[in-house]
């Protein structure tokens, strides 16, 4: 038999390597999803015998870590026996994650695929088939009412119960059936909005290279209200390092080459042909998409921010969901009390929306066959950006010491609280000359780190 010779063997391997690139990554963003979401709010025309599917994601940002929504970061909303690694919490408020409602006709059977290339699956109810990367839920159904297969008890005042009495379709799968699919995933990226303040006046900037869509900026006023900015997308900041790569094409002109998942697979597989037959090992996988690093945090002109009025926090976030017509009114009601949950302590908020590219990134819906339009949205909730953080970090340090017990004890509640934040802050405090301040610091430290 004749074998053709190694060096031949690569030649081949590698022109089909560049032809799989170059073909697929010119035609990419010509060749949208059959299934693919209505972008922007704008409520979708439903036909009678569709289904609307809405697929909403809140995500916990914080400018400390690369990670959305990290285990460690806050108790599940889920009801607590499908909580996962993540700490179970009292679900009576709704909380971070993805939660996908349906809405219209009945359906039979159809296959639900969620993918997640920069993302780590924490808990999904119902559940479905987990793959590394991606979840199925196959020969799914829709109806009106719930069939008889079983469902998790969950308390009256649960988010859950109130979804369960939303008029929305019933979710079948497997050996459960709930009022919509719940989803926590935390997931790979960075929060790159800043703020600023100078006076009475704030500024918002965006260190990363690609700008976000609506944003709304969340200060604390008089008691229990918030004054509110708007901004229908706040573009990228002239500022960070010069040598970033992708820097020098953009200066030119040009765009750096998108690469689909497609063509991403398909690339894969060639090149481990091309290994296989240059008698390598299996090369490692490729990221989904190849990370950019954050800018640094250096000064920033940003942007001028026009705060209203103070308003009552639910007030404010309904102000900001205005825009978003594709909602529904238990979507809507939803939405404000999550949301307006993270605004409880006396810091200022950011929330802002991924932009379509930006979100298909780090998690890609699917249905088979095509039960209706898709609207999709993913807002991150930074938690950590108010500028006098710091300062109140310390005093907080500070009260840890104080005479008064329950003055330590809100102090104590109030690091926690913060999570993330507070790590430096109290890893300093850790050798502190007081020795109550220094004790409660490392213990509070230690209890950070034996979260999951």
């Amino acid at each position: 038999m004749f074998v053709f010779p190694a060096w031949l063997r690569f030649g081949a391997v590698a022109g089909l390597v560049v032809l799989a690139f170059g073909a697929t990554s010119a035609t990419a963003d010509d060749a949208p999803r059959v299934d693919a979401p209505t972008q922007g709010s704008a409520s979708p025309r439903v036909e009678d015998d569709e289904v609307h599917v809405r697929v909403l994601t809140l995500h916990y940002g914080s400018r400390y870590g690369e990670m959305l929504s990290p285990v460690d970061a806050f108790p599940s909303a889920l009801p607590g026996s499908v909580s996962g690694r993540r700490k179970s919490g009292v679900a009576t408020t709704p909380g971070f994650g993805t939660l996908v409602t349906f809405e219209g006709a009945d359906v039979d059977s159809f296959d639900f695929l969620l993918e997640y290339p920069l993302g780590k699956r924490v808990a999904s109810y119902p559940v479905g088939q987990t793959r590394s990367e991606r979840e199925l839920w196959q020969a799914a159904s829709l109806a009106a009412e719930p069939d008889d297969r079983s469902r998790l008890r969950v308390a009256r005042e649960s988010w859950v119960s109130k979804l369960r009495e939303a008029d929305r379709l019933w979710f079948g799968s497997g050996r459960r059936t709930e009022a919509g699919l719940m989803v926590d995933l935390a997931q790979k990226a960075t929060v790159d909005v800043r703020l600023k303040r100078e006076g009475d006046a704030w500024f918002i900037g965006n260190l990363a290279k690609q700008s976000v869509g609506r944003t709304g900026v969340f200060v604390p006023s008089e008691t229990n209200q918030v004054q509110l900015a708007i901004l229908d997308s706040v573009s990228s900041d002239d500022v960070g390092d010069d040598n970033t790569p992708g820097d020098a094409a953009e200066e030119d002109g040009e765009k750096p080459p998108v690469i689909d998942k497609s063509t991403q697979v398909a690339g894969q597989a060639l090149i481990a042909m091309a290994a296989s037959a240059l008698g390598g090992s299996k090369p490692k996988v490729m990221q989904a998409l190849p990370k950019t690093p954050p800018r640094s945090d250096a000064a920033f002109q940003g942007t001028p921010l026009e705060l209203s009025s103070p308003l009552t926090v639910s007030a404010a976030v309904e102000q900001y969901l205005a825009a978003y017509d594709d909602l529904g009114d238990f979507e809507r009601d939803y939405l404000t009390e999550a949301i307006g949950a993270t605004m409880l302590q006396e810091r200022a908020i950011v929330v802002y929306e991924l932009t379509p590219r930006d979100r298909e990134r780090l998690r890609t819906v699917e249905i088979t066959p095509r039960i209706g339009p898709i609207s999709e949205h993913v807002w991150v909730v930074a938690v950590d950006l108010d500028p006098r953080l710091a300062e109140k970090i310390d005093q907080y340090i500070t009260d840890l010491g104080d005479e008064s017990w329950a003055k330590r004890r809100e102090a104590d509640a109030a690091l926690r609280g913060l999570g993330r934040a507070a790590i430096a802050g109290l890893e300093r405090a850790k050798d502190a000359s007081d020795p109550e301040v220094a004790m409660r610091a490392r213990r509070i430290v230690a209890d950070f780190k034996k979260q999951p």
